[in-house]
């Protein structure tokens, strides 16, 4: 909260200063989400998600300036393969009739706010480099279900189906972490920016690579 009411702060004092510098955008981004874990199974989280993200910023000199940006991604499936009582049995045939393994659906959704100080790199009249570096503040919820499929019982025992579901866990954690990045900024119009660019932010146990492509307008 105090590096966003800093940042807030820069932002009115920069637009105030200089009232046709000021900008805001949106932009289309890809998360590429990677967590450490064993390179033989499948690692809960890892995955691709399309998302899209806001922002406003404002320069503080000729060439340096800050930016907040809120971005979310679509959730993130995954599917462990879990076989324990199964695998007790030394992988008998008849052990997955007589233990199914479950079904194991884990769902997580990333929403970063990030706050950083940009350095603008003049390559041509309409084109330019901008360097960002900062703290990204991220939002994890993760949604969790475990369930068999359907178990009858026998006609003996009344023919009824079991209830499948098992477990269900839903939850939500916040962290901070560091974020790095580059756009490009190609001039369409006096006020109109194309802005593609590439972010890194660090999760725990984990990285997020977010290529993005967006519209600037600057006032």
């Amino acid at each position: 909260m105090v590096a966003i009411a800093a940042f807030l702060f820069l932002f009115l004092a920069a637009s105030t200063a200089s009232a046709q510098s000021a900008y805001v955008g949106g932009s289309l981004l890809a998360d590429v989400v990677r967590f450490s874990g064993s390179s033989t199974d499948t690692v809960v989280g890892n995955g691709e998600a399309i998302g899209g993200a806001i922002r406003v910023g404002a320069p503080l000199g000729t060439q340096w300036g800050v930016d907040l940006e809120f971005a979310r991604s679509a959730e993130i499936e995954s599917t462990p393969d879990v076989r324990i009582l199964a695998d007790l049995f030394g992988g008998s045939v008849f052990a997955p009739a007589i233990f199914p393994p479950p079904e194991i659906s884990i769902r997580g959704q990333l929403s970063t706010l990030a706050t950083t100080v940009w350095w603008r790199h003049d390559i041509g009249e309409r084109f330019d480099l901008v360097y960002l570096g900062g703290v990204s503040f991220s939002r994890t919820k993760r949604e969790a279900r475990v369930n068999f499929g359907p178990l009858p019982l026998p006609a003996s025992l009344g023919g009824v189906i079991l209830p499948t579901s098992l477990f269900a866990q839903d939850s939500v954690s916040y962290d901070a972490g560091v974020i790095v990045g580059l756009d490009g900024r190609v001039a369409m119009t006096e006020h109109l920016r194309l802005v593609p660019g590439v972010r890194l932010l660090t999760v725990p146990d984990g990285w997020v690579a977010r290529p993005a492509v967006g519209l600037q307008w600057m006032f």
